[in-house]
């Protein structure tokens, strides 16, 4: 038996990674084991729980599924915050756990606390060692991070986070300015303003692409894109995130 941790508890968390949009991805990838006869003398039986991404549930419902339900294996849940506390519960009961969805913590691949969590996704801290690599390749020294934040997914608090601990080991690299705007306009024009007397090189990152979106016009009414600008902007992204919806594009 497979319990499934997942979260269907409002119209954004549906639309993230909903029980409708992620469930069915299970049936397919059955049909497809089935057809390659990879899982010809096995009968897989699911139990799901809504944990909704709320710490207290999630552990709850863990410790539900292995103790009462005995289950063999766990999937989900989809959120960083739920997924680092039931860990825990995979870890003592040595129940293997396979995450989906945003779960970018790089704590997730400790594996003296999470020997039987299995991560589907690349962690923040690999998200910022490749922004760090581009730094290093063109000699970029002084730059600027700005992101906005986001309850449900979280990849920029994480990425934030382990980008300022790399750095912090780096005497190559300094960070010159660091802000965490709102989803406005204003704020975002006033972020770059500041941005664009402080550094040439801009790390940003967005976990919502309305405020991406919102961000690029922001940089492109003040005359800071195009030709014949200094400034870059890199945004720090990941473009799929396990069974949930392909990654977004503008």
């Amino acid at each position: 038996m497979v319990g499934l941790l997942s979260s269907n508890g409002s119209k954004r968390l549906r639309s993230l990674f909903g029980f409708g949009q992620t469930a069915p991805a299970i049936t397919l990838a059955l049909r497809k084991a089935n057809e390659e006869h990879l899982v010809d003398r096995l009968n897989f039986t699911f139990s799901w729980l809504m944990c909704d991404c709320f710490q207290p549930w999630s552990i709850g419902y863990t410790n539900q599924l292995i103790l009462e339900q005995n289950v063999d294996a766990l999937i989900g849940p989809p959120c960083v915050t739920s997924a680092l506390v039931a860990g825990y519960g995979a870890t003592f009961y040595n129940i293997p756990m396979f995450l989906w969805g945003p779960t970018v913590s790089s704590d997730l691949n400790n594996d003296t606390l999470y020997p039987t969590v299995f991560n589907t996704n690349v962690n923040s801290r690999m998200l910022a060692m490749a922004v760090r690599s581009i730094l290093g390749n063109y000699n970029w020294s002084e730059v600027s991070f700005v992101y906005t934040p986001d309850d449900q997914r979280m990849v920029c608090q994480y990425f934030y986070t382990d980008f300022i601990a790399l750095v912090n080991d780096d005497p190559n690299v300094t960070i010159v300015y660091r802000r965490k705007m709102d989803s406005s306009a204003e704020s975002m024009r006033s972020t770059l303003i500041t941005v664009s007397n402080r550094s040439r090189i801009v790390i940003s990152c967005f976990d919502n692409i309305n405020d991406r979106r919102q961000f690029l016009l922001a940089v492109t009414d003040l005359g800071l894109a195009g030709k014949n600008t200094e400034y870059v902007f890199i945004t720090g992204s990941m473009r799929g995130l396990g069974m949930t919806q392909p990654g977004e594009k503008l």
